[in-house]
């Protein structure tokens, strides 16, 4: 029973109850914190706001390599977030992240980011500059 309450409290604290494993890009998407690196979300910035729920990425869709799609729809406002985890190990990953307008807009933007886990369970770019094979940099505004 106290292995079980331990469990759901880090759970509801946002910290991982399994550390050492592999994270899911799904898990990422909900602990992104995309604050911390440049996006498409930096212009609608707000103290309350931290993940891409908060920002209207409301609608999850799975992809075909283990990632997931992100999709905000918003009357004339349609957005898609990619996130593809390439590694993960012992709390830090490489991803590969795509940011791109599809409602006529020029945004488009694929780049590799390295993450840690915070201690709110969050995941925060490092701000390294890093290059990952697995996702060639690309960039159009």
């Amino acid at each position: 029973m106290t292995a079980l309450i331990l469990t759901l409290g880090l759970l509801m604290a946002g910290a991982p109850a399994h550390p050492g494993r592999p994270m899911s890009a799904t898990e990422v998407a909900r602990r992104l914190d995309v604050t911390t690196f440049p996006n498409s979300t930096g212009p609608e910035r707000r103290p309350d706001a931290r993940t891409l729920r908060d920002y209207g990425f409301t609608r999850m869709e799975p992809g075909d390599r283990g990632d997931v799609y992100l999709h905000r729809d918003q009357a004339e406002v349609r957005w898609t977030f990619g996130i593809r985890v390439l590694t993960w190990s012992e709390g830090k990953g490489m991803l590969c992240i795509s940011d791109i307008a599809q409602n006529g807009g020029s945004y488009f933007q694929v780049r590799p980011l390295e993450v840690e886990e915070g201690p709110d369970g969050l995941l925060r770019a490092t701000g390294r500059r890093v290059k990952a094979s697995g996702c060639p940099e690309r960039r159009q505004r």
